[in-house]
């Protein structure tokens, strides 16, 4: 999730485990509402080198932040540290009834994306993953946001209002839930038309609305992809429809040679404000939603064998490893610079009809023969 969100959800945290009548000499309110934003954001500061270096999001860096079995050290820590900038060190369990909640509503949440968290790093190095909430999620933001300003406005009611604020949130991960299953039982229609013993289904929250999923059917080294909006009023499917066959000439579509545009920085330019009104009318009814399907390392025979040459680099091994359903974009030579390029990307962070922004391309220098790992950013780079 978005450090705003992690870090209201740490003052609510605070707010929440407040006592309803503090005894005298209680610890202040603001060093308790610091050690709840702190500890509510603290387990994202590892991934502040991705600021400066494209490729740093293929680093593993938060692994130990975002640990069970290292967050009580990290929960022991800010209590202790808080204790002594309130000038009252020997009452540092106060703080830790703060910053263990509001670390663990960290993990929580990131626990509901697309990305996951390996809670047993680093006895495991598994990932696991709920997807349920889009990192930029604005209602989950709104709603701890307006229970902080109740807080601030009315210092008595912030304790209801930090609670309420968290069963509203319940309730609106409970309503996720549902709609993630229609999502699934739409790639479970698609699955259905492949045999094979290895299908898997899955679906993946998109932005601009918590209406907005992607569904991916992986089978062997294709995935059928999907873009649908769910919700109570969307009528399912019949058979028959375009939901049980594939269009893989759908204007939108992430195809493997059509879609995404022929190399990085070539291409029309696409604004931010045009990405979005794209987006904003690419998911469609499950009566109504169109399929693509794509490959891991495509379907053109010469290029396919380059590309597993590619993937298979030892120079490439950081984006295998952050990488889920990898798909290829496409294989370029780029005649400035000498180079043949192979451009991934992950499925799960894909949007109808726009670049990936987390692309990555494992490039052959003609010179030297040597490789590199090189990153094209998309119109959308926060999604």
């Amino acid at each position: 999730m978005d450090p705003l969100t992690h870090l209201l959800c740490g003052v609510l945290v605070a707010l929440a485990v407040e006592p309803a009548r503090p005894r005298p000499g209680f610890v202040g309110r603001l060093p308790r509402l610091s050690a709840g934003a702190v500890a509510g954001v603290l387990p994202d500061f590892a991934h502040l080198p991705r600021i400066a270096d494209p490729l740093a999001v293929l680093a593993p860096t938060g692994a130990w932040t975002h640990s069970l079995l290292a967050l009580p050290l990290l929960a022991l820590a800010l209590a202790a540290l808080f204790a002594v900038i309130a000038r009252r060190p020997a009452e540092w369990p106060l703080f830790l009834v703060v910053t263990v909640p509001a670390l663990l509503v960290h993990l929580g949440l990131d626990l509901m994306t697309a990305s996951g968290i390996q809670p047993w790093y680093p006895v495991s190095d598994t990932r696991h993953a709920v997807p349920l909430l889009f990192p930029l999620d604005p209602w989950l933001t709104a709603t701890a946001g307006l229970a902080a300003l109740v807080a601030w406005r009315w210092p008595k009611r912030g304790r209801w209002a930090s609670i309420a604020a968290f069963a509203g949130l319940a309730g609106y991960v409970a309503l996720l839930g549902q709609w993630r299953d229609q999502a699934l039982v739409l790639g479970t229609g698609m699955a259905a038309r492949h045999p094979s013993s290895d299908v898997t289904v899955h679906a993946f929250p998109q932005p601009l609305s918590p209406r907005n999923w992607q569904v991916l059917v992986a089978h062997g080294d294709a995935f059928d992809l999907a873009w649908v909006k769910v919700g109570a009023q969307a009528a399912a499917p019949a058979a028959g429809q375009s939901a049980s066959g594939t269009d893989t000439g759908v204007a939108g579509s992430a195809s493997a040679t059509a879609a995404v545009p022929a190399g990085p920085g070539l291409g029309e330019a696409v604004s931010t404000r045009s990405a979005l009104v794209a987006l904003r009318h690419a998911y469609a009814d499950p009566a109504r939603v169109q399929w693509t399907q794509v490959f891991r390392f495509g379907d053109d025979g010469g290029r396919a064998e380059f590309a597993r040459t590619a993937w298979n680099r030892p120079e490439f091994g950081a984006f295998r490893r952050f990488s889920v359903h990898t798909v290829l974009s496409h294989v370029e030579y780029r005649a400035d610079v000498r180079q043949v390029c192979a451009w991934f990307y992950d499925a799960r962070y894909s949007l109808p009809g726009l670049v990936p922004s987390y692309r990555f391309g494992s490039c052959q220098h003609m010179d030297d023969r040597t490789w590199s790992v090189q990153r094209a950013p998309g119109p959308l780079p926060l999604l």
